[in-house]
């Protein structure tokens, strides 16, 4: 008898939860929002409620796939607020995230996030929270941010970088960053209060501090968080990085203590050094480095351009102004800082590299004239931060970056004393690498005279061999030199044939000849007009060839 009552109750369990779904769904679809919020909220409901929110959820949740407009999503809300509030806080938790599973969009993540947090609060404790909860929540909330698609491969220059708010993709990682930021804040509201602590001897503060970081690596160092009227009028996107920024920065009182997580493995070593030129490393394999990095990191560790980002907002941009102490040496911050610079400017994308040489910019314009003695060179990373500049500076396809990278490197080479200035352009000489033979020497004349140039005045007036470029001297000819007078020879035979086959052709003839210049094509030019463009670049390639005989003549005298 027992039995069958037993199997009775559950029958009447289970209709109950289905006719309560049903009757919801048909309130909702009917446009009954009010009707649907006092069905859910009706006293009768609540043991219903408590048990069942693994099968209840979805079904409202599955509304948010039609277009009910603000008033169906904010009826949503309300609803999953009340299930969050009264049904098994594990549960809720569970079904709520597998809902975001499904869909990841601006709405879904508004009206889910706030349900989400009313359960997450339910179980807060002063002094003894499960973290496992709750940093369960935040890393699965950051693995959906950290994938979304963020704009590539676009080339902008100054205020076109204000188109980047109509892009789809930017004002909807926008809204999501901003639905997350609220949600972060209630938690972290309770953090500052006291009136949520984690145990497991977890210091509260920077356990939240770490998870609010996370999303200065992806998506904030891949979007634009830049306002040039510094909070004038900024948009909703620079509005929650400041937020972050700041809570960031409250809940660690010092945002420089997180200097102490900065890191960089020597093995990234990109200039040359005075003594072991074999140690160097092209600027191009530092990327798989910083893959291989991020595979042996700790979870719990924040991810070095975490950091960089989040320094770009404080210091480049700045953020959370009143949790920077002012009592810290500039010299030491600028050293200190030179990991998280070179971890921007080895990036591909053109934000990131943005955000790099605006940080660098910051933090040496504080810097005062000849301040940096030359042993500051043995500073983590400064060996790859100016030869990552010259990158910039050289292959960069953004003018503006290459202008901006080319005023960084001027200021941070007056930063030094005299002696400091020498070992950078010594080290930076030993790491340039220099043209090969294929090279449109045409195109690149400006720069090769002004090399030799250099050279030759290097050579007769350096007696003493204060720049030690006497020690590289055998290098320079066997090298760069001989590859020019290759390059010079070829280019030259090449024009002269033209020449000649100009001279030879019928002016009537209708063979057309297209010349390259400055990397411009200019075609089916006068016969009389292509014969004098090619004596010309004859002309410039001799005069090439002249330097060059008196930059070997002068280095001969030193070997």
């Amino acid at each position: 008898m027992e039995v069958e009552n037993g199997t009775q109750d559950l029958l009447t369990s289970v209709a109950d939860k289905r006719d309560l779904g049903e009757v919801v769904w048909q309130e909702l679809l009917a446009g009954n929002y009010e009707n649907a919020v006092q069905t859910i909220k009706a006293k009768e409901n609540e043991v219903n409620l408590r048990n069942n929110s693994l099968e209840l959820v979805p079904i409202v949740a599955k509304l948010l796939q039609e277009d009910v407009g603000p008033e169906g999503e904010q009826c949503v809300e309300d609803i999953l607020l009340h299930i969050a509030s009264v049904a098994n806080p594990k549960e809720v938790v569970l079904v709520l995230l597998e809902v975001l599973e499904m869909k990841w969009s601006a709405i879904q993540v508004r009206v889910m996030l706030s349900p989400l947090q009313t359960v997450l609060l339910r179980q807060a404790s002063p002094t003894n929270t499960r973290a496992v909860t709750f940093s369960w929540v935040f890393n699965t909330l950051y693995s959906h941010v950290a994938i979304m698609e963020t704009p590539q491969g676009l080339n902008l220059e100054g205020k076109e970088r204000h188109l980047l708010d109509l892009d789809p993709l930017v004002r909807e990682a926008s809204d999501i960053l901003q639905h997350l930021t609220h949600f972060y804040e209630g938690i972290f509201t309770r953090v500052v209060s006291g009136k949520l602590g984690w145990g497991g001897g977890k210091n509260s503060r920077e356990y939240l501090a770490l998870f609010l970081l996370q999303l200065f690596h992806k998506p904030l160092t891949y979007l634009d968080v830049f306002d040039e009227n510094k909070g004038d009028t900024c948009n909703a996107l620079y509005m929650s990085c400041g937020r972050l920024a700041s809570m960031v920065g409250q809940l660690l009182f010092n945002v420089f203590k997180l200097l102490g997580s900065i890191s960089w493995k020597s093995s990234k070593t990109v200039l040359a050094s005075e003594t072991n030129e074999s140690e160097e490393q092209d600027p191009a394999t530092l990327e798989a480095s910083d893959a291989e990095d991020d595979k042996e990191g700790k979870k719990d560790e924040v991810s070095q351009l975490s950091l960089a980002c989040f320094f770009y907002c404080v210091v480049g941009q700045d953020m959370a102004a009143e949790w920077v102490p002012q009592v810290y040496s500039h010299q030491y911050v600028f050293l200190a800082c030179l990991p998280l610079l070179s971890a921007l400017l080895q990036e591909k994308e053109h934000i990131p590299i943005h955000k790099g040489l605006t940080l660098s910019g910051a933090l040496l314009n504080k810097l005062a004239r000849h301040s940096l003695p030359s042993d500051s060179l043995e500073a983590s990373a400064h060996s790859s931060f100016p030869q990552l500049l010259v990158r910039v500076m050289t292959f960069c396809d953004n003018k503006e970056l290459r202008t901006q990278a080319l005023d960084v490197f001027r200021t941070h080479m007056d930063k030094f004393d005299s002696h400091g200035r020498r070992k950078l352009i010594q080290a930076l000489l030993l790491s340039v690498k220099h043209a090969a033979e294929q090279t449109d020497l045409l195109e690149w004349s400006d720069c090769i005279m002004a090399a030799l140039n250099l050279l030759i005045f290097l050579f007769i007036r350096d007696k003493e061999n204060k720049t030690g470029v006497a020690g590289i001297s055998r290098s320079l000819k066997e090298g760069y030199l001989t590859q020019l007078q290759t390059g010079l020879d070829l280019t030259k035979g090449h024009y002269e044939l033209k020449l000649k086959e100009l001279s030879e052709t019928p002016s009537k003839k209708e063979d057309k000849l297209s010349v390259c210049v400055g990397g411009q094509m200019l075609p089916n030019l006068p016969q009389d007009q292509e014969r004098k463009v090619v004596e010309t670049a004859i002309c410039s390639l001799d005069m090439m060839q002249c330097v060059l005989v008196r930059a070997v003549q002068a280095i001969e005298k030193n070997i």
